[in-house]
Parts: C-alpha cells; structure tokens; sequence
C-alpha cells in the first residue's frame, strides 16, 4: 500500500496547510493546524509551516504560532518588474547604428 501523500494528485503537507489557513482566521498553534489537516507528524507540520512562512504565504507570530500572510497589493509587484526607463515612458536609448 502506499501512503496518501505519494498518490498522485493528494494534496502535499504544505497544500494542506495553506487550505486550512485559507479556511480559518486568526492566530493558529502547531497542535491546532495539526488536528485540522490530518498531519500527524509533527516534524512534517513544522516543516510544512516553515516552507509556507519562508514562501510569504503566512507568518509566524510567535513560537509555534502562526497566521495567513496579509495579501501583498498586485500594483506593487508589477511597478517593480518594469525598467526604471520604460516605466517614466523615456525612450530607451538606441544602440550604435
């Protein structure tokens, strides 16, 4: 038998745990995303928890406390990825003819 986990299209620890965050509010122990995912291995809901903070998806608060990351405004990232040029409309320079 294999375990859920390795079954193509079961949801990794990691996708369980942003679900549970998306469905829930507020501040969130280790114990409690634990009993609302199903992970019952603690190693893999601390790391599942730490992939998911390091990623900006949510926050640790306080030791094994954390919560859903506040969403990042979209216009932000876009404004960043232009050229500091393109994005004040001055024609990039043209190249030796």
């Amino acid at each position: 038998m294999t375990d859920a986990a390795s079954e193509v299209g079961a949801p990794t620890a990691r996708q369980l745990v942003i679900d549970f965050f998306t469905d829930t509010e507020g501040d969130q122990t280790v114990d409690q995303v634990m009993a609302g995912t199903g992970i019952t291995s603690r190693d893999a809901a601390h790391q599942a928890l730490h992939r998911a903070a390091e990623a900006g998806l949510i926050e640790r608060v306080a030791v094994g406390v954390y919560r859903i990351a506040p969403v990042k405004p979209l216009h932000h990232h876009l404004r960043s990825r232009q050229s500091p040029r393109s994005a004040r409309g001055t024609p990039m320079p043209s190249g030796s003819h």
